[in-house]
């Protein structure tokens, strides 16, 4: 009877210890994936940021070259 116990025991220990390898694989990819969306939202935030300084600055150059004909 204690040997079945501890067949059964063993055979609980694998499969925590195979369910932990495989969670503790898909934690470490969703945390490369959370640092992928991280990056890339930073890129699309500087990108923003690069096309609204370029379009206040062709609005200011507009206003400039507009300013000599409503003279």
């Amino acid at each position: 009877m204690h040997e079945a116990l501890i067949a059964q025991l063993a055979t609980q220990i694998d499969r925590l210890l195979h369910d932990y390898h495989a969670l503790r694989e898909e934690n470490n990819q969703l945390k490369q994936q959370a640092l992928h969306w991280h990056q890339e939202r930073q890129l699309l935030i500087d990108k923003n940021n690069l096309a609204c300084t370029r379009i206040e600055t062709m609005i200011q150059r507009l206003k400039k070259w507009d300013a000599p004909h409503e003279e």
